[in-house]
């Protein structure tokens, strides 16, 4: 099938005045009356003056858990007790409705919840275990924080996880007679995942479809996901029914031996510190007296860099950032250049340390939408980082970067992500980006980042046509008026 698109704007591009679609993949660019004549049988599509990008690909996500949060009652914005009591009641009294027009036969046998920051509480230890009890007494239910990092959990949860091994590394929250109040700090996913129930595969697939149809509407052709390898298997098998692509990193050192078309398995995901809403960001202000990485962690990063499996990892804070790049520098240093890694996150960067990066020959992946939730956190709670937090434009001057969104951390749109990566009006405005470059870090540079080459996110003879149509206002957009993804429409 070929589709002739014509009448439209792009970014940078002056001397576009129509593309041929042929099949899967741009054949022709260039003038209308002449594509129009060397096309087979064209469906042509007047763009009536709108702009036309590459689709975009969210370079941080954890795709299949964003999928379930269709499933979970959501807590954000909440401010007072009484207003997360009422979102507790309000999601039980739907909860069977719910169910039924996801066409679910057998509900779930555990309730998951999302979204509340202690920030946002004037009185946080009025929300404990006992609040969840009052709704859900005989169901258990746990509830994450919005940055993931940490769970409140009700009497009926706590008693089916029983005692919590050391061995977990998991801070449990406590009243002041001792008693367990419901809360299970970092890593607290560790321990949960062994007990709550995975839902049933044929409702999460189509959970993981409704999201796809709306990342698509988004203007995405695809993510990069986070997750482990049984989110992994299912995705795989779904892949061949969908326009989407996924680029994989394991939470696990087991990864899937075969790929498919549009699912590749490109690394693995570890953790140098927590996060900045749990007070758990590797600060050099909070700094550890023991190495950042565990000797196990050690063994992994060595095993995967001798094999070639990119390693990714998560740094928040400056030190934890620092201590990463080092070890990477160190790495390549000790056991020869392999490939390029990956710094996830990078909230706050010193700028002694940005020419590090670029000596650790690593890939950077950041998440400008945080900065609409973080700026006046960062500045509350970090005294010297708040001068150098989301560096973007400085990181992205010495390393290659992309972005996304750490769904659903916050949102998958990636319009959002744009308008805080080129407005930083709100925070450090130097360090803003052009539109230009927050495209490309929103398009082709997800390719670069994960060692891969660059099949589709630019308008050029031979890519995939992954394309989307929006209007002129990229910042004041929520979706796309036209997304083709493998040269088909879909939506």
């Amino acid at each position: 099938m070929n589709i002739l698109l014509h009448n439209f704007k792009t970014i940078n591009k002056t001397n576009i005045e129509a593309i041929l679609i042929n099949n899967k993949t741009i054949s022709n660019i260039g003038s209308f009356h002449l594509l129009k004549k060397i096309a087979t049988n064209p469906e042509i599509i007047d763009l009536n003056g709108n702009l036309l990008l590459p689709a975009f690909t969210d370079a941080h996500t954890h795709f299949v858990e964003t999928a379930k949060q269709q499933l979970t009652c959501n807590v954000l914005n909440c401010k007072t007790d009484d207003d997360f009591y009422e979102k507790l009641i309000e999601y039980r009294d739907n909860y069977h409705n719910m169910l039924n027009n996801l066409g679910c036969t057998s509900p779930p046998l555990w309730i998951k919840g999302y979204g509340w920051e202690k920030k946002d509480f004037d009185n946080f230890h009025s929300i404990n275990k006992h609040l969840i009890d009052k709704v859900f007494p005989d169901i258990p239910v746990s509830i994450a924080s919005r940055d993931l990092h940490s769970n409140l959990c009700n009497s009926k949860a706590l008693e089916i996880i029983g005692k919590v091994s050391e061995s977990y590394n998991i801070q449990i929250g406590k009243f002041t007679n001792g008693e367990p109040n419901g809360y299970l700090y970092e890593n607290s996913w560790t321990i949960l995942d062994k007990f709550i129930p995975a839902l049933d595969e044929k409702l999460l697939k189509k959970l993981v479809c409704e999201l796809i149809k709306k990342a698509q509407k988004f203007g995405l052709c695809g993510v990069h996901s986070i997750e482990d390898i049984k989110a992994a298997k299912l995705v795989r098998e779904l892949v061949s029914e969908v326009d989407f692509y996924f680029t994989w990193y394991y939470l696990g050192t087991e990864m899937l031996d075969t790929d498919r078309e549009n699912f590749r398995s490109i690394g693995i995901k570890l953790f140098a510190d927590g996060s900045l809403g749990s007070d758990s960001a590797c600060l050099f202000e909070n700094k550890p007296n023991t190495p950042i990485f565990t000797s196990e962690q050690m063994k992994t990063i060595i095993e995967a860099h001798q094999k070639s499996i990119q390693i990714s990892i998560h740094a928040i804070g400056d030190y934890a950032v620092y201590a990463t790049a080092n070890m990477f520098k160190e790495l390549n240093k000790k056991y020869g250049y392999k490939l390029k890694h990956r710094i996830e996150h990078l909230q706050a960067v010193r700028p002694e340390d940005i020419n590090l990066l670029k000596e650790a020959n690593i890939h950077a992946s950041m998440q400008a939408v945080h900065i609409k939730n973080d700026a006046e956190l960062i500045c509350k709670k970090w005294k010297t980082a708040s001068r150098y937090s989301y560096p973007i434009r400085s990181v992205s001057d010495v390393v290659e970067m992309a972005l996304g969104s750490d769904a659903p951390v916050e949102t998958l749109n990636p319009f959002e992500g744009i308008r805080y990566a080129t407005n930083r009006d709100v925070f450090l405005p130097h360090e803003a980006i052009s539109m230009q470059d927050a495209i490309n870090a929103y398009t082709y540079k997800h390719h670069i980042i994960a060692n891969q080459p660059i099949t589709y996110g630019m308008l050029e003879v031979g890519q995939i046509a992954n394309l989307i149509v929006v209007k002129d206002d990229i910042l004041n957009t929520t979706e796309t008026e036209m997304t083709i993804i493998n040269g088909k429409i879909v939506s």
